[in-house]
């Protein structure tokens, strides 16, 4: 920074520099005024008795003041979040916010050449949306597995949209939320009614022009409500009733650790004999026997000079500490890892009547689920997991009133864009769950599935990758 340039910051911006060693005696007062003019601009108010004033002001300030003029202005953005079924003033209130603050972040809206160009754009998008010339979503739903961010640049690209489609506002799109009324919004909502045929229905998460409605589940996912999550506390009581309920026989526990306390380790070298004093010393505890075992295996596991330790019947102390180990944790498993330990060892008969315990026409399903886990030679738990999850896809829609089933299920990734959806669902029961469960087992590595109803909120929690 020159002395000039140290002065005016000074002065004018009033930053917090030393000045002690400015030399300001070669310059003349037009070399100041010139560093000044490159930082500020002038703003003229007329006001509304028609006074004039020109005041001068930082360049970014005047920017910005600039940029808030402009959207108050037009009421193009409240017209285009109006196309996509966002209707109330709450909604209309919060999006054209949130689409304000992004398009100015992400594109040159003090630029008049841009700023008219963009709100061409969304006129634009609004008249095709409102005039049901956009199949952009539905595309996307049939496709099945897809990324909407594609459809996004495609549209684009066909319309000429240079603004609007933004890669990077689009991007800050999908992660809008907010409150309408009692409903929450969530993420991927807004960025796929805006972007697309779909508007917000008074019932539901989307809705297309033909009537079909759209299941939508950003983030983590959970499908299901009353019926469903009784079908799946059926399934948790089932594998409760085989949950591992005894306490570690204290007698046998004990013979393995006074094996561990008899050894000799002074031939050891020093780090493993620290290592030996500490387990020892933590066997002589006075806590009970779980709690040493706890103790005690943390630090011997994966240690072969403990390995090499043997019971009485010559099967080392490591293994039996992992089985005393197992049975504490399988003893206090909640219903997400008791469902995981049931899904990952249970024999082909026993797996089969659990899952059979997720629809509530099992005799239907019945053969559609044999199939499955006859048809696929991956791992038993993830194809489990993965069938359990289409049968609450499959309920969820079934419980449904009429009115409100949706005819897609997709879940959404507002991180990279990533979507699968799961239908056409119709009013036939067995096709659904037939088409659901081959969806799913499609795209088995796509989602990542977790047992928990979260307390009950729903059904197992979708997360798509």
């Amino acid at each position: 920074m020159i002395d000039l340039e140290k002065i005016y910051a000074v002065n004018v911006l009033n930053e917090n520099i030393s000045l002690d060693s400015v030399d300001v005696s070669g310059y003349r007062l037009e070399d100041l005024y010139n560093v000044v003019k490159v930082n500020e601009a002038k703003v003229s108010i007329e006001f509304a008795d028609g006074n004039v004033q020109t005041v001068e002001m930082d360049d970014t300030e005047a920017r910005k003041l600039m940029r808030l003029q402009q959207s108050e202005e037009s009421p193009d953005l409240k017209e285009w979040a109006a196309s996509a079924g966002w209707d109330t003033e709450a909604a209309q209130f919060a999006l054209e916010a949130r689409l304000n603050s992004i398009y100015n972040e992400s594109i040159q809206m003090d630029n008049k050449g841009v700023r008219n160009s963009f709100y061409d754009e969304v006129k634009s998008i609004t008249s095709l949306k409102n005039s049901n010339k956009l199949d952009t979503l539905a595309n996307a739903l049939k496709e099945g597995n897809t990324n909407f961010k594609n459809h996004i640049d495609k549209l684009g690209a066909s319309r000429g949209f240079k603004f609007i489609t933004n890669s990077e506002a689009v991007g800050k799109i999908a992660y809008i939320t907010f409150e309408e009324g009692a409903v929450g919004v969530g993420p991927g909502e807004a960025v796929l009614t805006l972007f697309s045929e779909g508007k917000n229905p008074s019932e539901g998460d989307i809705s297309l022009p033909n009537g079909q409605l759209v299941e939508l589940k950003a983030g983590a996912g959970r499908p299901g409500k009353g019926k469903t999550l009784a079908l799946i506390r059926k399934f948790n009581e089932f594998t409760k009733s085989g949950q591992q309920t005894d306490s570690v026989d204290a007698d046998a526990a004990n013979a393995v650790l006074n094996a561990i306390v008899n050894f000799d380790f002074t031939n050891l070298p020093a780090p493993q004999q620290r290592v030996s004093g500490r387990v020892i010393a933590n066997i002589n505890n006075n806590t009970d026997i779980e709690s040493k075992i706890k103790a005690v295996y943390k630090d011997t596991k994966g240690k072969a000079y403990f390995d090499n330790i043997k019971a009485n019947d010559g099967k080392s102390i490591n293994e039996y500490l992992a089985e005393f180990q197992d049975q504490i944790k399988q003893r206090n498993e909640k219903e997400g890892a008791l469902s995981n330990r049931f899904f990952d060892s249970a024999d082909k008969d026993t797996l089969l009547k659990g899952l059979l315990m997720f629809a509530s026409q099992p005799e239907v399903v019945k053969p559609i689920i044999e199939k499955a886990l006859n048809s696929v030679s991956s791992n038993q738990g993830q194809v489990a997991r993965a069938i359990a999850a289409a049968m609450q896809i499959n309920e969820y829609h079934n419980e449904e009133k009429e009115d409100q089933k949706f005819t897609w299920f997709t879940l959404f990734n507002k991180e990279n864009f990533n979507m699968l959806t799961f239908g056409p669902f119709s009013n036939d029961y067995a096709e659904n769950a037939n088409r659901t469960v081959e969806d799913m087992l499609t795209n088995l590595n796509e989602i990542g599935i977790s047992p928990n109803t979260g307390g009950g909120r729903g059904g197992y929690n979708l997360t798509l990758q």
